[in-house]
Parts: structure tokens; C-alpha cells; sequence
């Protein structure tokens, strides 16, 4: 070996991604674990209980628990094939955490993180794993979360996360009437029971730009994701870390075509369009039989039902779309579990060569 290191004090997210050492912390806790116990087996190092969920019991306003009711559960649930071979999503939730220090009411002391694994250990891995003297303390169930960043500040000045709170019992009151009526007199210190409360009514029209970019939003995921699945079904090869967001400077031209054919079939006067004219049209321009053309056009009269004809007429999005997508791109990466991504026009991805600019897969993308 050589006589000095060749780089001094690496952490171990850049081993992990300068070096591809995704799972060196784990591995060297492994290490460490077996030299310190070099008679634990593979099931006790290895293998654990596992739980889907983590049931809580009723409170009263002035915290008392009642271990005999058992008012909601927070489940953690990965996806799986039912007996009908049908998929069952996987079920991650978020909880609110106290950390030891929080109080009834408010966010002091409290952190939001999203519960992946509920878990208890072989009890010879706890004996191994802490000291004798700490072993009494430690929970017989663990719980592995994923922690959000912090409140940023002690209290809310304006006590809008108050007003969310209460509009969303309001809301779910209907359905969960116990937990509300928890919230309603332990939380938010209301004298009379959630179920006399008015419903809560907008202060304001709903800003429709805010609607549709969370809609795209999640379009935009969900249509990465089914992609991928698609893909990963034909070369049976996992995910290769790369994505890119790919926006057009134009739109095809069997879109267009159908466009034009919505706007010489619609009636303004009467605000309606005539879908026998469409598809009069369409069979002219040999689009009758194009699987495409149907489902653009269904999603083309609901853009106009919800936002007037002229403006989807026009086509464009409320919002800058490379802009957004660029915003947007952290979230895409860890949720997609991307090690590289990037935003741009089709125009220019198609004059790219290599891995993941096939001219077939950006033309139907």
C-alpha cells in the first residue's frame, strides 16, 4: 500500500456519489458488528420482524390514554401482487414526531418524518447491539423514518398552519369523527364539539394556475414512473439512474390536426362541440383510427369545460413549463431515484447521440 492516503477526509455521501459505495455505511456497521460478535448468525444479523403498521390509541383533551380503543393506524406497506395478480401500491405514511420535548398543541418540538419500516429486533442482536446497562431502555419496537427538514420557526406569526388544521377536521369530521373531535378540543382548545362547527367556506376563488401545476405535477411522475415500468419489463434491468425532462418548442402534427378539428367543430354560441362534425373530420384527415386522437381530443373538451374554449384553444400551459420542470427536478430525482436528470426541448434532445436520446422514444414521448 502506498505510504500516505491519496485523499484525506471523505465523507460518506461522497463515497457514495463519487465512488458508488451506495452501501458502505452499512456495510462497515456490519463489519464492526461481527467483530465485536463474531458468534451472531445471519438470521440474527440479518433478519427482521416487520410491521405494517403502528395502531394509537384514543386521548382524551386532558391526555389520558385509553390502551382499550384504538382510533387510527399509521401503515407502512410496501407494493405487492394480490391473489388476483392485481397491484397493490405501497402505503408509506408521514407522521408528526414528538421529539420528547413537544407539547399537546403547536409545532415546539415536533419534526414531520415518513415512517418506511416498523421493526423489532432478535432479542440476541439487541443484547449484542447495546450495552447491558442500556438494553432495559431500548423499545422492543423500532421504527426507520425518513426525517423532513425542520419547522423553521418556533411558531407560525400568522397561525396559518391553525387555520389548515381546522379547516382539514372540518372536512374530515364527517368520516373520522373521534379523531376530529380529539383535534377540535385537544389541539385547537375549541369549547363546543367539532360536529356544531359551520363548514368551512373558500375566502377566495380557487387560483386555477395553482391546481394545474400540482396536476402536472403528479402527471408528470406518474407518467416517468409508468414509463420506466414499461421499459424495465422489456430489458429486465434495473433503473439506470438517469432521467430527463424532455418539453417541445412545438406540438406534433396529428395534434395540431386534432385541434383544428375541435375548433371547426365547436359552436361558440352555443358553447358546445358537435362530435359527429370531429369525427367527420378526422376520418378526412385519416385520423379516425389513430388511438391517439380520441383521448387528446376527450382531454381537450375537459380543459375547456374547466378553463373556457378560447384558452385551451391557445394550448399553453398557466405556468412556464421548462421553468417549473427545472424547479421541480429535486423532488423528480429522489423520488424517481435518479442520480442524474436534466431539462430539455425535444428539438434539442433529438440532436443528442447516446443512452436515453433514441429518436423513437422522444418522438412518442
Amino acid at each position: 500500500m502506498p505510504k500516505h492516503p491519496s485523499v484525506h477526509h471523505v465523507s460518506f455521501n461522497a463515497l457514495a456519489e463519487q465512488y458508488g459505495a451506495q452501501f458502505f455505511k452499512a456495510a462497515l456497521a456490519r463489519y464492526a458488528l461481527l467483530i465485536s460478535n463474531p458468534d451472531l448468525t445471519h438470521a440474527q444479523l440479518e433478519h427482521l420482524s416487520v410491521y405494517d403498521k403502528i395502531g394509537y390509541n384514543d386521548v382524551d383533551s386532558n391526555g389520558v390514554v385509553d390502551c382499550s380503543v384504538t382510533i387510527n393506524a399509521v401503515y407502512a406497506k410496501p407494493g405487492k401482487t394480490d391473489q388476483r395478480s392485481k397491484h397493490v401500491p405501497s402505503r408509506f405514511e408521514t407522521v408528526l414526531v414528538n421529539g420528547r420535548n413537544g407539547a399537546l398543541s403547536g409545532v415546539t418540538g415536533h419534526c414531520i418524518a415518513r415512517v418506511r419500516v416498523v421493526l423489532s429486533l432478535h432479542e440476541r442482536a439487541r443484547q449484542s447491539l447495546f450495552p447491558p446497562a442500556k438494553v432495559a431502555g431500548v423499545p422492543i419496537h423500532l421504527a426507520y423514518v425518513e426525517w423532513f427538514d425542520p419547522f423553521t420557526t418556533a411558531e407560525d406569526p400568522h397561525r396559518m398552519y391553525m387555520y389548515w388544521i381546522r379547516t382539514a377536521a372540518l372536512l374530515v369530521a364527517p368520516i373520522a369523527p373521534h379523531l376530529t373531535e380529539h383535534i377540535w378540543a385537544g389541539i385547537l382548545k375549541e369549547a363546543k364539539s367539532v360536529q356544531l362547527a359551520r363548514w368551512p367556506e373558500p375566502s377566495k376563488p380557487v387560483d386555477k394556475t395553482i391546481v394545474e401545476t400540482g396536476a402536472y405535477m403528479r402527471t408528470t411522475v406518474k407518467t416517468i414512473r409508468d414509463a420506466e415500468t414499461s421499459l424495465l419489463k422489456k430489458i429486465q434491468k434495473g433503473n439506470n439512474g438517469q432521467g430527463a425532462a424532455k418539453t417541445r418548442s412545438k406540438f406534433p402534427e396529428w395534434q395540431d390536426a386534432c385541434m383544428q378539428a375541435v375548433k371547426d367543430a365547436y359552436d361558440e354560441k352555443a358553447n358546445k362541440v358537435d362530435d359527429a362534425k370531429v369525427r367527420e373530420i378526422l376520418a378526412q384527415k385519416g385520423l379516425i383510427k389513430d388511438k391517439r386522437a380520441m383521448p387528446f381530443i376527450q382531454l381537450l373538451k375537459k380543459r375547456m369545460a374547466e378553463f373556457g374554449a378560447q384558452t385551451a384553444f391557445r394550448r399553453g400551459l398557466p405556468f412556464p413549463e421548462s421553468e417549473m420542470l427545472t424547479h421541480f427536478l429535486p423532488y423528480l430525482k429522489k423520488s424517481l431515484n435518479l442520480v442524474v436528470t436534466d431539462v430539455m426541448f425535444v428539438d434539442e434532445a433529438l440532436e443528442r447521440e447516446g443512452p436515453g436520446y433514441s429518436k423513437a422514444i422522444i418522438e412518442t414521448s
